[in-house]
């Protein structure tokens, strides 16, 4: 069988239970929710860890935080295969695109792509003129609320490339990232209007929830005191967010099918890690392993031919993206298959993950570093220091804590509801013991520390990390 084309799509902060597929109340995903009813639906699929970096290094390499190590300031180690490299090496055509620096050279991600383009960057030739031009453009639309923050820009890349720059004869791989759903939120009039209507009246503070906006983060260094409203009004601004990355997709989508690929093509379609809107006291994606950060869409679209299940209810993660892809490719050296992950291609003997694994290595972020201090509000710095670690079996979750406070949940319901852990201490033992084994198993990667240029620091500050 000729190899398909491998399209990995990546929504930055984009938690499942936001998509009307998962059993959102709102159509937020209508053509996720197209591509899934012709694909595999993972119900219960979660991240690795809760941010941008890790998140994204167990999608492309199929190993866990512990393995990869990329974290904190670390980059992926050069003796770690990508996706990408993998996929070159045995004949494809390799391209990305991405709107944010996390997941760029910075942290080691662009390996193994013949074409790699930074989105947010903008495009590298213009002139200072052209520059200044589209700044000026970029900020009438914020303020028209017509603001693409680089889906746009994207897909025009990526069709560029496919229509330019490949060999119809060889199969592609295409990684393309989203930021949209991430902070700022400010989504094109027509998604923005969509979600807010109703919401507009005096118990809603326009400029606390522009604030929470533009970086949740702070919510912890400031007192904002946001009541359900202004949350309800923020979860506007994200669903609307969302919409406009699906729509984006739809216009991909559509674009593969006029090319004639699209029924060749894998397309997978996930996400890093999700969002807290104020649950357990939480804001962003930091210092936490509930549920809300960690519990990510993953949708499958086989290339034709392929047998596949409408949906798996058996945990999954992101390490199973890379040997899913692997198999499909007909890629089976085991020496360039090492990864934590399981293939999700549907054999009829599936066996899916007993336990999900999760890691927080316990970093303060630079926005709250730098405004701890002069916070009239009090700050517990410590609460981000805190390392954690997680592993959940069907019925528990249990989170361990590098300052003894550890957590024992019932999820058995689908939410999760704190235990007493000293009237529990039989399952907490026993997933505890997990936890052990797998630290066993795992060899602390070298650190790789990472370097960033002015442009660097400036998508960084745009996107609340510095």
């Amino acid at each position: 069988m000729k190899s398909p084309h491998v399209i990995l799509i990546s929504i930055d902060t984009l938690r499942a239970d936001h998509l009307s597929c998962y059993g959102y109340g709102k159509t937020t995903t209508p053509n996720l929710d197209r591509l899934a009813s012709e694909g595999t639906l993972c119900r219960r699929n979660y991240s690795t860890g809760v941010w941008t970096p890790p998140g994204h290094a167990s999608m492309l390499t199929g190993l866990y935080v512990p393995e990869h190590g990329v974290y904190d300031t670390r980059r992926l180690s050069d003796n770690i295969p990508t996706m990408a490299e993998v996929l070159k090496r045995h004949g494809y055509q390799t391209a990305g695109f991405v709107n944010n620096s996390q997941v760029g050279e910075l942290v080691g991600f662009d390996r193994g792509h013949d074409r790699f383009v930074e989105v947010w960057k903008g495009a590298e030739t213009d002139s200072f003129a052209a520059r200044a031009v589209r700044g000026l453009m970029r900020r009438s639309k914020k303020i028209l609320f017509h603001q693409d923050r680089g889906a746009e820009n994207t897909n025009r890349s990526f069709e560029e490339w496919l229509s330019k720059d490949t060999n119809a004869g060889r199969p592609f791989y295409a990684f393309l990232h989203y930021i949209e759903p991430h902070n700022p939120l400010n989504p094109p009039a027509r998604y923005r209007n969509r979600y807010l209507k109703g919401l507009e009246s005096r118990d809603i503070d326009r400029d606390k929830v522009g604030k929470a906006a533009h970086n949740p983060l702070v919510c912890f260094v400031e007192d904002l005191g946001l009541n359900s409203r202004e949350i309800e009004y923020l979860v506007a601004l994200y669903d609307g967010e969302i919409e406009y990355t699906d729509s984006k997709i739809g216009e991909l989508m559509s674009f593969l099918k006029d090319r004639g690929v699209y029924d060749e093509t894998m397309i997978i379609v996930t996400a890093d890690h999700g969002e807290h809107f104020g649950e357990h006291g939480l804001w962003s994606h930091v210092a936490s392993l509930y549920k809300e950060v960690l519990h990510i869409p993953l949708i499958i679209k086989f290339p034709k031919g392929y047998g596949y299940l409408s949906e798996i209810n058996g945990y999954t993660q992101l390490v199973d993206i890379f040997p899913t892809v692997m198999e499909v490719a007909g890629i089976s050296e085991k020496e360039e298959i090492k990864t934590s992950g399981v293939s999700l291609v549907h054999n009829g003997n599936n066996r899916y993950h007993e336990y999900v694994f999760a890691d927080w290595e316990g970093r303060v972020p630079y926005f709250i570093q730098d405004r701890a201090g002069a916070s009239a509000k009090k700050v517990d710095i410590e609460r981000f220091k805190v390392e954690m670690s997680m592993v959940q079996d069907r019925l528990h979750k249990y989170i361990w804590k590098s300052d003894g406070a550890d957590e024992l949940l019932d999820i058995a319901g689908g939410k999760e509801l704190s235990l007493d852990v000293s009237a529990r201490k039989d399952v907490r033992d026993s997933l505890r013991a997990e936890l052990l084994q797998r630290k066993k198993a795992v060899k602390e990667k070298d650190a790789v520390e990472r370097t960033m240029d002015e442009d660097v620091e400036k998508n960084l500050k745009a996107l609340g990390y510095l």
